[in-house]
């Protein structure tokens, strides 16, 4: 079996049509070719979206039985238009028979296949990369802008933290600055939600704390573990900042200190109602202003009786500050599902005065002046200085991104049928397949021309300027030598067009162990190291595949039923010593049944129906028209005089093939790019 041998074949039908779809043709994708598999993109698609489903037969084409294992299937090139994404859809209903009325039904619950990118370079079991699931349905972005937003009451708190090196429940901190009496305290940290394939956000509320001697611990709910590498962050008051005055005594306030907003409890003599004061300074009630407070004094001024008695549940009290706030660590979560990373911007001042601000790039890392930090995928942010500043001044901006599916255009698959929102494209449990692509390009090339290129690259290939592959099973093109990575022009590039483009490439394959947010660890380590920007396939297993046949059997009465079992006919068809024979170019899925009327017998296939008529003194070697190989071929002398009138002879083929349905959703949008492609892989073992 060669390389050439291996092909993908297209459907009787493309396009989007309700009959789009069927049996396997004998048209094989021609590599290079532009418009091959996919139309091409209109304006009128990029102004209001389009969905294209093609059904493709990756099948080995060889004239004979040969067997590929383990075969295997992946896109290993996405197009560079942002706008445009290809996948692979995996349905157990997916038949030679379907059609895109029945394949539509399938989207929604199909398991779907496509690629990322590594954002930094990998060489061990870990794989950090930017996403692990996306829309298939067509989306337009809605970008929403908080503006100057307040970190709110995180501006007062400390944080302590605690990074999981495992699955963890039992979350123990040592916070010997806490500040014990009143219940100012939570936790915050992310979980992974594996039936979504995304993170979610966890609170831990105070009742879920158990405060001891200078520590704090929980125990988190077993389906939201803290996962291996996340961080768990116990926001808190602490004593050193802070004291509790409890009343009904008076207030009194030392040199420095001063009462927080927002923590002020007294009570409403009228009614008992208790009264927290809205960080300006009043108690309201009912739309009216009971009593106001001095932040500087302490001082409560009263438009309505006041009462400073109360039961230990009802807490009145006021929170002092012994200080003003000065830190040099900031964290706090912006609470937002999806946001843009790059536009996300902070601000706050020094004690001085003195403007501090900074940004944030695509991948989260926060820079400005004095200031260094990140912002993770959950939202959490972790600021450090390298001068005072005051938590209290800290606000940010950020935009919130908002996917909405856009509606179907006339014409088009129905969006409805899709799945809603971001889908996963990778899977524990599959394979992945991470290559690093290398791409040179060559204004000619002249026999025995030798070339430098990348050592120990699993895959070698120059394509010309039409595109056309120059590789040949007998290296009469070019030659290359995966030890010391030279490549030598041999003389058939002279039947070829200049300029050419040679591509190298390192992959290897590698089971999912686990996933965790945008970080994919994989059972085994890699074998070499992958720079960032690498590209990460989600990889469909397709198993063996060869032309072969099975359950064959005799019947002593056809009843139209293939899948019959029953009184074996008088005579028998000797295909133990004259097996049927199979080739990968003509065979289906079918059932089959060979009828006998006298020495005369019809072959009926399950779908394909009446094909043959023959008799016994000849082979059976009914013709696929789609591929103009034969189905099959049972030799006369397993027939021998064949059965008797009304007896059948039944056995079921397999192609050495499998439909599969390949996904290109375009998002409405601007582009200049004017030709673009991506890439199937289809391979396996001999």
């Amino acid at each position: 079996m060669l390389r050439s041998d291996l092909k993908i074949f297209k459907s009787e039908r493309l396009g989007n049509e309700p009959n789009a779809g069927g049996h396997r043709t004998n048209n094989a994708i021609e590599s290079g070719k532009l418009n091959d598999v996919f139309s091409a993109i209109s304006n009128v698609d990029y102004a209001s979206s389009a969905l294209d489903v093609v059904k493709l037969y990756p099948t080995v084409a060889t004239p004979d039985d040969s067997r590929l294992l383990d075969s295997l299937l992946f896109i290993s090139d996405q197009p560079e238009d942002a706008l445009v994404n290809t996948f692979i859809a995996e349905s157990s209903a997916l038949t030679d028979d379907s059609v895109l009325s029945d394949i539509q039904d399938m989207l929604k619950t199909a398991k779907y296949h496509g690629t990322t990118k590594t954002t930094d370079a990998a060489n061990n079991n870990v794989l950090n990369v930017e996403n692990v699931s996306s829309s298939i349905a067509p989306t337009v972005i809605n970008r929403i802008e908080h503006l100057n937003k307040s970190i709110g009451d995180d501006s007062v708190y400390r944080t302590a933290s605690l990074t999981s090196y495992g699955d963890m429940t039992e979350v123990i901190l040592n916070v010997p600055d806490f500040l014990l009496g009143q219940p100012y305290f939570y936790g915050v940290y992310q979980y992974w939600v594996e039936a979504w394939n995304a993170w979610s956000p966890a609170r831990v509320l105070p009742n879920q704390f158990s405060v001891g001697n200078g520590t704090v611990s929980t125990t988190l709910n077993s389906q939201k573990k803290l996962a291996k590498g996340q961080t768990f962050t116990f926001y808190y008051l602490s004593s050193d900042d802070f004291r509790f005055h409890n009343y009904p005594g008076a207030l009194t306030l030392s040199v420095g200190e001063r009462v927080q907003p927002g923590y002020c409890r007294v009570k409403r003599a009228s009614t008992g109602e208790i009264l927290t004061d809205d960080n300006e300074g009043r108690f309201i009630s009912g739309g009216y202003i009971i009593a106001t407070i001095d932040y500087d004094t302490g001082v409560i001024t009263e438009n309505e009786s006041i009462s400073y008695t109360g039961t230990p549940e009802e807490e009145l009290r006021v929170l002092v500050a012994k200080q003003e706030q000065i830190s040099r660590v900031a964290s706090f979560n912006i609470e937002l599902s999806s946001f843009d990373p790059a536009s996300f911007y902070i601000r706050c001042k020094t004690p001085a005065g003195t403007d501090i601000s900074a940004s944030s790039n695509e991948n989260g890392a926060i820079t400005g002046s004095n200031v260094t930090g990140s912002i993770s995928g959950g939202g959490e942010v972790n600021l450090s200085f390298n001068v005072d500043i005051l938590p209290g001044t800290i606000s940010y901006d950020v935009h919130e991104l908002e996917l909405v599916n856009v509606p179907t255009p006339p014409g088009s698959i129905n969006y409805s049928k899709l799945p809603n929102g971001s889908q996963p494209i990778f899977h524990v449990g599959d394979l992945i397949c991470i290559q690093n692509r290398q791409r040179t390009q060559h204004a000619s090339l002249t026999t025995g021309q030798l070339i430098d290129e990348r050592a120990d690259s699993d895959w070698v290939d120059i394509v010309d300027a039409n595109n056309k592959s120059l590789y040949s099973p007998t290296n009469a093109n070019y030659s290359y030598d995966k030890t010391t990575g030279k490549l030598t022009v041999q003389s058939g590039v002279s039947g070829f067009t200049a300029p050419f483009v040679v591509t190298s490439i390192q992959s290897e394959l590698r089971q999912i162990l686990s996933i965790n947010g945008h970080s994919i660890k994989l059972l085994t380590t890699l074998n070499r190291t992958y720079a960032a920007g690498s590209t990460v396939s989600s990889v469909l297993r397709m198993g063996d595949l060869q032309a072969r046949t099975s359950d064959e059997r005799t019947l002593s009465a056809w009843q139209n039923n293939f899948a019959d079992n029953g009184s074996p006919a008088s005579n028998s068809i000797n295909t133990t010593q004259y097996p049927i024979v199979m080739n990968g170019q003509g065979a289906i899925n079918q059932k089959w049944a060979i009828v006998f009327s006298s020495s005369d017998y019809q072959v009926y296939g399950e779908f394909v129906g009446l094909i043959s008529t023959s008799n016994t003194g000849i082979d059976c070697i009914p013709i696929n028209p789609l591929t103009q190989s034969p189905y099959f071929k049972l030799p006369k002398e397993a027939i021998g005089s064949g059965l008797g009138p009304g007896e059948a002879f039944l056995f079921t083929t397999y192609a050495a093939g499998k439909p599969t349905l390949m996904i290109r959703s375009i998002s409405p949008g601007h582009t200049d790019i004017e030709t673009d492609s991506s890439t199937i892989a289809f391979r396996g073992s001999i």
